[in-house]
């Protein structure tokens, strides 16, 4: 029989029975306490006593239950802890390597940014996908939008050109970048424009100057075509933004024929931060090319997200530009035309409002190329000139237009510090510098550069003596300076006449005053001061002299007339002054 263990422990006997106790009877109730407190055992006993099979049947506080080693009841007390004081479980997991599951797939899809090619390939599993940077259109660069173009995900243009007994199709083709897009068609063709599938005509539109809407879902590429015929020309832009297509706010459109600049009000006030798109659909009919440019009284902004024009007698253009965080309040658009006689535009304007545009996933596109996305060159680093360091890089570095202004034996000029640098004649006025020229045609010049008139005397018809009259009131400088100078006489007097000596006055640059009487070479080859000859052919060619004269002083010049009968002779007297 086994030993119950609290007997053993005690190192009692099978069937025991204490000494102060009644014995237990079997069958017979035991006695119970009159004021049982505590009914129930309280203590410390180990776990493997109190699950003793003859133990937890005595009940408690009987004469027969044991009372000793009792305790107040500790934490094993509380129902809430007791299972994780009295008991721990214990779970051990088999550390087996999991079998690789099969796909149950045979193939994946794999949509990309139509920057890609192909934008939306299907591929049977293990693959590769492959694919590769699509193919630039003309006239385009890789870049991320920004500005104005932050909502355009994808932009193409093209045009198809004249030629005799030449038909085509002009084709566009972008891809959306994201799942939910939407785009502008924008077109002109001296024929009748089709519209392409799916698309919707904004206000205005005419069979050869439309602007045409549609959504997108899916990145797959959306094809436009044209139908061309023989002899036409035709040319569009095709541009997708990103979300979903917003509602238009307001929309107002004018056809022209011949005006410029065009303009549109629109019927109501402008809200702030709203979008405005401008559409210019236009025929040149025989004026040749011609540009467009987008403005409006409110002060926006727009940028070009496309221009297109195509050669030919029709020169079809397009643009398409928008202004973001618009102001608000009343607004008229003006689209300037320049470069060509007004009396053969015809098109239409298309101005339209939106909402706020989402802006596109920071995924680069292939964008049209204009001047301003061409940043300023800083030419403190690279090479010099330019305004403040900054060369102006839509005017090749000048206040000018080159291509429309400028011509034959017309130089790059500026007036004044700050002004604009534009096409002029050179004049020697022009040559004014604080260089001098040292050389003409390899030889070596005067000292000053080349010699420069300062002072002219031109008397004609004279009929008496000149006193001493200044030549020139005060010498610009201290230096040489050369006098050259003629007489004749012009009418003779009836019996006799004398012309000369001719006396020059100068302060040297010692400040010494000087007085000198000049010689002159006669008809005769004699030299002399002075000529009684009294004919037509009396003429005195003056040898000429260098001064050197003290700057800020006067030089005078006096010439002695005789003539009998009196003041009947009449000469002439020329003088020139040269600083060297």
């Amino acid at each position: 029989m086994a030993t119950d263990p609290i007997n053993a422990e005690a190192g009692l006997g099978e069937n025991w029975l204490p000494v102060d106790q009644k014995p237990i009877i079997p069958g017979a109730r035991p006695e119970t306490l009159a004021n049982p407190e505590n009914r129930f055992l309280q203590g410390s006993i180990p776990q493997s006593f109190q699950l003793g099979p003859h133990f937890v049947e005595t009940e408690a506080m009987t004469a027969s239950a044991p009372r000793f080693s009792l305790m107040p009841l500790g934490v094993q007390g509380n129902p809430v802890s007791n299972a994780g004081v009295t008991s721990t479980a214990t779970k051990i997991v088999q550390n087996t390597p999991s079998t690789p599951s099969t796909p149950t797939a045979s193939t994946i899809e794999l949509t990309i940014p139509g920057i890609f090619t192909p934008t939306d390939q299907t591929v049977t599993l293990p693959g590769p996908l492959v694919f590769s940077l699509a193919t630039e259109p003309a006239g385009t660069f890789f870049s991320v939008p920004s500005g104005g173009l932050a909502a355009v995900e994808n932009v193409t243009s093209g045009g198809l050109g004249e030629g005799a007994g030449v038909s085509g199709t002009l084709s566009l083709s972008a891809s959306p970048t994201t799942a939910t897009s939407w785009g502008i068609y924008l077109a002109s063709y001296n024929g009748t424009l089709t519209t392409p599938s799916g698309f919707t005509a904004f206000s205005g539109a005419t069979s050869h100057n439309a602007g045409f809407f549609n959504s997108f879902t899916g990145t797959s590429a959306v094809a436009i075509s044209q139908a061309v015929a023989a002899n036409s020309t035709a040319n569009g832009i095709f541009a997708i933004f990103n979300g979903a297509a917003p509602g238009i706010v307001q929309q107002a459109s004018a056809a022209f024929v011949g005006v410029t600049p065009l303009n549109k009000a629109f019927t109501s006030n402008n809200t702030a931060g709203n979008t405005i798109i401008v559409m210019v659909s236009a025929i040149n009919n025989t004026n040749g090319p011609f540009s467009l440019s987008i403005s409006d009284t409110a002060g926006n902004t727009y940028t070009t997200i496309g221009y297109v024009q195509t050669g030919g007698v029709w020169q079809p253009s397009v643009l398409l530009a928008i202004a973001t965080n618009i102001a608000a309040g009343a607004n008229t658009v003006h689209a300037a035309i320049t470069g060509t006689a007004a009396g053969g535009n015809s098109g239409v304007l298309t101005i339209v409002e939106y909402p706020p545009l989402t802006a596109a996933p920071a995924i680069p596109i292939f964008k049209p190329i204009f001047s301003s996305d061409v940043p300023p060159v800083n030419l403190d680093s690279f090479g010099n000139g330019g305004v403040s360091g900054i060369l102006k890089v839509g005017n090749g570095g000048t206040g000018s237009d080159l291509g429309a202004t400028g011509g034959a034996s017309l130089f790059l000029s500026q007036l004044g510090a700050g002004a604009a640098i534009t096409p002029t004649q050179p004049d020697f006025s022009d040559l004014a510098g604080i260089l001098k020229a040292t050389k003409y045609n390899n030889v070596a010049l005067v000292s000053n550069g080349i010699p420069s008139e300062i002072a002219t005397v031109d008397r004609t018809a004279q009929t008496a003596s000149i006193a001493a009259t200044n030549l020139i009131a005060s010498v610009p400088s201290t230096g040489q300076y050369r006098l050259s100078w003629n007489a004749k006489v012009t009418t003779v007097a009836g019996t006799s006449s004398t012309i000369g000596p001719l006396v020059i006055t100068y302060t040297d640059a010692d400040n010494t005053l000087q007085t000198i009487t000049m010689v002159a070479q006669n008809s005769a080859g004699t030299m002399e001061t002075s000529d009684s000859g009294n004919t037509t052919t009396t003429v005195m060619l003056g040898m000429p002299v260098m001064l050197n004269c003290r700057s800020a002083t006067a030089i005078q010049y006096a010439f002695t007339y005789a003539s009998n009968a009196a003041a009947t002779m009449q000469y002439n007297l020329h003088i020139k002054l040269e600083a060297l």
